[in-house]
């Protein structure tokens, strides 16, 4: 499963994947009549199927579904919403018999939020519960029969981003995320809520 930020860049993919090989098709909330379109339930079934390898989705597929033989989980847009990226992580984090693994491939580079990622695999709230000293991914203690694999270079990538996090910088990341969401500057009980 793919996420995409516009409807002609999961068509363009669904396209791409399909003319090498790769059954796929683009799911989004328009009927555009294009060849690999096609709706949430015709997508999900095909895909539960094997008929289709990859769904490239836009808005849609994010909550409500649960395909827990999914095995990869793609990101081609970028979010400051970190529940809707938590939402997309969780598609390819169910359990399945023969399953082993959830490949997550980031190709737009959410790469600033990274060393947060095994503090939300290990069930935490990094944003809420903030430690006092930045931990090592070894470190967390991940839900059982469940294990996270980093390689190193990424484990010191996450040192030096987590000494570059500081609390003034998330305060205006968080406030501008919001100010944008709402169209408007918000107050206290908006920064709260949205956290």
């Amino acid at each position: 499963m793919a996420f995409c930020a516009s409807i002609r860049h999961a068509e363009c993919m669904a396209n791409f994947f399909t003319a090498r090989g790769v059954p796929a098709a683009a799911v989004h909330s328009e009927q555009t009549g294009a060849n690999h379109a096609l709706d949430r339930s015709t997508a999900i079934a095909e895909l539960e199927r094997g008929h289709l390898k990859a769904v490239f989705a836009v808005d849609m597929l994010n909550e409500g579904i649960d395909i827990p033989s999914l095995d990869t989980v793609m990101f081609l847009r970028p979010t400051e919403s970190y529940v809707v990226f938590l939402q997309q992580l969780g598609r390819g984090l169910r359990k399945y018999p023969g399953k082993s693994h959830c490949t997550v491939i980031d190709f737009i580079g959410n790469y600033k939020r990274a060393h947060y990622l095994p503090r939300l695999l290990a069930g935490e709230n990094p944003w809420v519960d903030r430690p006092a000293a930045f931990r090592h991914p070894q470190e967390s203690e991940f839900p059982e029969r469940c294990s996270v694999n980093f390689d190193f270079r990424v484990i010191e990538l996450f040192d030096e981003m987590a000494a570059r996090d500081p609390l003034p910088v998330r305060m205006l990341d968080t406030y501008r995320r919001i100010e944008h969401s709402l169209g408007r500057r918000p107050s206290r009980l908006h920064i709260m809520e949205h956290r």
